[in-house]
């Protein structure tokens, strides 16, 4: 069965998306919103809304960068995307969708490490601080009322076990 796809093991950064410009109804200042839906292999759902300006009408195709991270976790899933013209006074335009296959080798699904913020360059904390910043990174799929459970396991300035957690 033919199917679009995108390899990610072929992209060098950034996928593009190639809009049509002209001679398709667009005049300079015209705001398109693209909005990919994807699902991942193990049916995890992930949106994403790009807004791209009209500022020639000159141009055969445009092409919007779709962030590899975004589809850096998606082989063996799909995006779909759609898009639609904005012009202020006029109603929204929008497009039909496509639909495409992620190839590339699976990620990981354990989620991203936690990051200690402001560490030395020998990896350690200065002394004497207080707070010590964690930064967890957003994962795949997550929602705003998620839970994470952080559990923070060190030793002291003077080398006294250490252990916290937090929700």
């Amino acid at each position: 069965q033919d199917q679009d796809f995108i390899d990610i093991r072929d992209l060098d950064g950034d996928a593009n998306i190639e809009l049509p410009i002209r001679n398709n109804g667009y005049a300079v200042s015209d705001t398109v919103r693209l909005t990919i839906k994807g699902l991942s292999a193990s049916s995890v759902p992930v949106e994403i809304t790009i807004d791209h300006r009209v500022t020639s009408i000159t141009p055969i195709r445009v092409n919007i960068p779709l962030p590899a991270d975004f589809l850096l976790p998606l082989p063996g899933g799909h995006i779909f995307i759609t898009y639609k013209r904005i012009r202020p006074g006029v109603a929204d335009r929008p497009s039909r969708g496509s639909l495409y296959a992620i190839y590339g080798d699976p990620v990981g699904t354990r989620l991203p490490p936690p990051q200690v913020l402001d560490l030395d360059s020998d990896g350690s904390l200065p002394d004497h601080t207080n707070p010590v910043r964690i930064l967890v990174p957003k994962f795949l799929g997550q929602h705003e009322n998620d839970r994470v459970d952080l559990i923070v396991v060190g030793r002291s300035a003077n080398n006294v076990p250490s252990y916290a957690e937090f929700t």
